[in-house]
């Protein structure tokens, strides 16, 4: 910042060096601020994902829930997949129960009749008389299993026990059941591949080998077993030919997921039954419909006899068809979450002092002070900012107990780099970046000095209070150079010498301050349209309709002026005029239509006062940049992601009488799953369901959809009571650590008592969703409004009553979301209003995929259209011969576009139009799902995200990354 203004400012940026391991900072020796009050402050270092490799620590989700922690051992070469090392339980010292005598509505553990333990209450305690002492002692107990079993209730003694007490923090393997026994040896190394894209599969293999229809074993030739995969013990090992589970994107070494499998409801789930029976001695019974007790027990049994139960896959389930498979691509449900520790092993000849340079002490606190060679710490993420966790490190190398005591570290840390075969536990006291240099006050080379930056990347922040206009030395500012610490260090002079270059250089400059815009150098219809709303002239495709009306009122008008004339001399006069008139007016059309500059990259600014610049209006200008005027300042790091989505209720269900809830949560997971995904910053649903009473509510439905994400929420109801199922909402969702909430308020649009114009037909009732959201960073607010405007239903028929009476509805309910916007908060207030506006844009013209099915469609309405309107005399000013597809029904569907455009300031936020398949939103047409903005940057880079193809709504969701300004 250089040199700096004497007014109230501050600026976050971030500098990044790609390879670098570590930052070096150089100021020029002129950096200085005013006083202590303006700081240039770098912050560095933390938790960082990219530099994680062997040794680093991580807590895995495996598919069948709980947590485990590991240890990082490789990550592929491409960045795929990471395979950690499972912690492991030290064995149990074997107890006695001598002394255990659980009393009715205990919890104890009983041994169920596979062999293995589970929790239940003793429910009822049958006695005895023993002999010898005369007294009733306990014979038999009644348990009441935690699961609600049935079956295998009476125990002895014997097979009861005290509940067992977790291993430590309870994240070791055989804290998770039925996996901890896969290994047959308490010392042998588990391990799990965790994909950094966790896939799932879903296989259906048709009901009977008919028609090409294959049993699994067509397709997969055997399936393999590796019992130092204990979460995912059994894999595909070859494919015999093609089949589903390939077209599903299945490979070679992907995993079956042996309990989603089983414990999948449906056909599959009692020939899972079939082929776990007898596994460890544990028997189907046979039941129609094995419930989750009866399954999870099978599944218990099937892992304490997983070679029996490889032969069972390899020789009877290859043999079947009608069965669904799951399979995935990785040991954990999610990405592996990095922990904020790493266990840096040196083994053999390794020396902790052939790595570290030397080692700080600070307080209590040991960190290392620099690195000689590269090693096991720095390959496992630490860096100059990671801390020594000398209790861990004594708890996992019992042999160098004496040098590792507190006492003995923390009078010579430097101990440590004479150890070697030791395992040294580091940690991370901060999970994100942290202050590392702050730097205010007059030039001075040994204050201005930054040490070494861990990491590639730093952030910048400058603050300033606005003093000292009068002293302009005092505000000659920051100039810092930014290098790989692995770069030769710079002199004082050369660093001197190129700032005063970079500083004469950028006096010099001149700034265009605002974003550059393509455009077409042919005259298509966008251009036209543009250069004759800048003229304030009609726009309108040569028809044969439209050409005959035209000549019709040019003859009119003609022969009314040639009879108000007196002769035959006035009349050719006037004709003469006329002639005039209409060359001159040519001529004008193609003056102002020839661009003064062929360019197809032009960049909007300021013309002189009074003039309009040959080829952009002030108009254009500023909608380039969103509704704002270029020379306002970016934000930085104000970008956010934007997603805009109909999810049709959570109901989209091609089967007729579909189950509500069953549909309703199928649907919502597979939305959760593309949210995930995608990780929008910002959402807007249409058509959100606010539940059925009595069975599942609009909370029911919150939680399932954001699982595991940190959102805050608002909806609000359309009015609408039922739709498919239920009342509907426009709901609004924040990310909560990017966004807090200001206010929220709801739009009302359409009520039940609302009519068509002209007819008695009741529009449906419609709203919007309106928040105001805080930017946590910048802390600038901007206002989301979430809409579903008029369209679909009966209201496709609206159109011509609308024009009769000089109306728009759909364009009316925008400017009420706009006008409301302007009311609550302000005119300038960023603001986004996105949904399901039921209208394409540009699909319309004739080139369009979509415009073929859209004038099909105007037909089919037309007279139904005028059979709506009930006002013979408005019903006769427009006649049904009249109303073409191009020449009139296009242009009315558009008018929202341009009221939200031309008179309310908006922009749309996408870079491309309509008029193509991969901007296609809607099941039944091209794309009506839209985002406009007002006084915010649209980087034009929207993904049509596709949810068609899934089943899950019949709308594509849309996102497209925004900018504050």
């Amino acid at each position: 910042e250089h040199p700096y203004e004497a007014k109230r400012a501050s600026w976050k940026r971030t500098v990044e060096v790609k390879g670098a391991k570590g930052l070096a900072v150089y100021f020029a020796p002129k950096s200085c601020t005013r006083d202590g009050r303006t700081k240039f402050t770098v912050l560095a270092g933390g938790l960082q994902e990219e530099f994680a490799g062997k040794g680093a620590r991580v807590e895995l989700i495996p598919r069948g829930g709980g947590k485990v922690l590991g240890t990082l051992v490789e990550r592929t070469s491409g960045g795929g997949a990471w395979r950690v090392r499972l912690d492991r339980s030290k064995p149990e010292e074997p107890r006695t129960e001598d002394d255990f005598h659980p009393a009715v509505g205990d919890v104890v553990e009983a041994k169920y009749r596979n062999g293995f333990w589970y929790k239940a209450t003793v429910a009822d305690i049958i006695t005895q008389l023993d002999w010898y002492s005369a007294e009733h002692r306990p014979w038999l107990y009644t348990v009441d299993w935690l699961d609600n079993d049935p079956e295998d209730r009476e125990k002895t003694t014997q097979q009861l026990r005290r509940q067992r007490p977790k291993a430590v923090a309870g994240l070791e393997l055989e804290n998770l059941g039925r996996h901890g026994i896969v290994p047959q040896d308490a010392t042998e190394s588990c391990f799990a591949v965790c994909a950094e894209n966790p896939k799932a599969a879903v296989v259906a293999y048709p009901s009977a080998k008919e028609d090409g229809k294959p049993t699994i074993g067509d397709e997969i030739a055997a399936f393999r077993l590796d019992r130092s995969s204990p979460l995912t013990p059994i894999s595909v090992q070859a494919f015999a030919g093609p089949g589903p589970a390939q077209e599903k994107g299945v490979e070679a070494g992907w995993f079956l997921d042996i309990a989603a499998t089983v414990l999948r409801s449906g056909p599959s789930r009692k020939a899972c039954a079939d082929l776990l029976s007898g596994l460890g001695g544990m028997e189907f019974n046979g039941e129609q419909e094995p419930t989750d007790s009866h399954m999870n027990k099978l599944l218990d049994s099937a892992f304490s006899d997983l070679d029996g139960l490889l032969s069972r896959l390899n020789e009877r389930m290859r043999t079947l068809s009608g069965i669904t498979l799951m399979f995935t691509n990785s040991a954990a449900s999610k990405k592996a979450k990095l922990l904020p520790s790493v266990h840096a092993v040196y083994e053999g000849s390794q020396r902790v002092g052939g790595e570290v340079r030397m080692f700080n002490l600070r307080g209590k606190v040991v960190s290392p002070e620099g690195f000689l060679k590269w090693g096991p710490a720095q390959e496992a993420g630490v860096r100059m900012d990671w801390q020594v966790d000398i209790a861990k490190t004594r708890e996992l190398n019992p042999a160098h107990q004496e040098v590792l005591k507190d006492e003995s570290i923390l009078q010579n840390p430097n101990a440590l780099l004479a150890l070697g075969d030791i395992t040294l536990v580091f940690k991370q006291p901060s999970l994100n970046k942290s202050k590392k240099f702050q730097g205010s006050g007059p030039a001075d080379s040994e204050k201005w000095k930054c040490s070494e930056l861990p990491g590639r990347s730093a952030d910048f922040e400058f603050s300033t209070d606005g003093d000292g206009g009068s002293e302009p030395e005092k505000r000659w500012g920051v100039w810092a150079l930014v290098l790989d610490k692995a770069k030769k260090a710079p002199s004082i002079q050369t660093i001197e010498a190129l700032a005063e270059r970079w500083v004469t250089a950028t006096q010099k400059a001149t700034v265009i301050p605002a974003m550059p815009r393509v455009e077409r150098e042919g005259w298509d219809e966008a251009r036209l349209r543009a250069l004759c709303s800048r003229h304030g002239w009609d726009f309108e495709w040569m028809t044969e309709d439209g050409e005959r009306r035209r000549r019709a009122h040019e003859r009119q008008g003609f022969l009314q002026a040639s009879g108000a004339l007196s002769g035959g001399a006035e009349a050719a006069a006037a004709a003469e005029a006329a002639s005039k008139a209409r060359a001159q007016a040519i001529a004008k059309v193609e003056a102002a239509a020839t661009p003064e500059k062929e360019s197809s990259v032009t960049v909007g600014k300021n013309e002189p006062s009074g003039r309009q610049g040959a080829d952009h209006s002030n108009a254009e200008k500023v909608a380039a940049a969103g509704g704002i005027s270029p020379e306002a300042p970016v934000a930085e790091d104000g970008k956010f992601r934007f997603m805009t989505f109909n999810v049709e209720e959570y109901y989209h269900d091609k089967r007729k009488g579909a189950p509500i809830a069953e549909t309703v949560f199928k649907n919502v997971r597979g939305i959760h799953k593309i949210v995930e995904e995608q990780s929008p910053d910002i959402i807007c649903l249409q058509e959100h369901s606010l539940g059925i009473p009595g069975k599942f509510s609009e909370g029911d439905i919150i939680k399932a959809l954001m699982e595991g994400m940190d959102y805050g929420h608002v909806s609000y109801p359309t009015g609408e009571d039922r739709a498919w199922f239920s009342a509907l909402a426009n709901l609004v969702l924040w990310k909560q650590d990017k966004f807090s909430l200001v206010q929220s308020w709801r739009v009302e649009l359409a009520t039940k008592e609302d009519k068509a114009p002209g007819t008695g037909t009741h529009f449906t009732p419609r709203a919007a969703t309106c928040v105001e959201l805080k930017h946590t960073r910048t802390g600038k607010r901007l206002v989301a409004c979430a809409t579903h405007l008029m369209g679909g239903r009966f209201e496709d028929v609206t159109f011509v009553s609308e024009s009769m009476f000089g109306r728009c509805v759909r364009a009316e309910q925008a400017e009420k979301i706009a006008a409301s916007i302007r009311e609550t908060c302000s005119a300038g207030v960023p603001s986004i209003i996105a949904g399901d506006f039921n209208v394409m844009h540009h699909g319309y013209r004739q080139n369009s995929p979509f415009c073929k099915g859209a004038e099909d469609y105007f037909q089919k309405l037309l007279g139904d259209a005028f059979d709506l309107v009930q006002t013979p005399a408005k019903a006769a000013t427009l006649r049904q011969e009249d109303c073409t597809f191009s020449g009139f029904y296009a242009p009315f569907q558009v008018r929202v576009h341009q009221a939200l455009d031309r008179r309310f300031g908006y922009v749309c936020a996408y870079g491309r139009t309509d008029d193509t398949f991969d901007m296609k939103t809607s099941h039944y047409s091209g794309c009506i799902d839209w985002v406009y903005i007002r006084n915010l940057l649209s980087m034009k880079d929207e993904q049509v995200v596709e949810v068609l193809a899934h089943g899950l709504s019949d709308h594509n969701a849309v996102t497209v990354t925004l900018q504050l300004r």
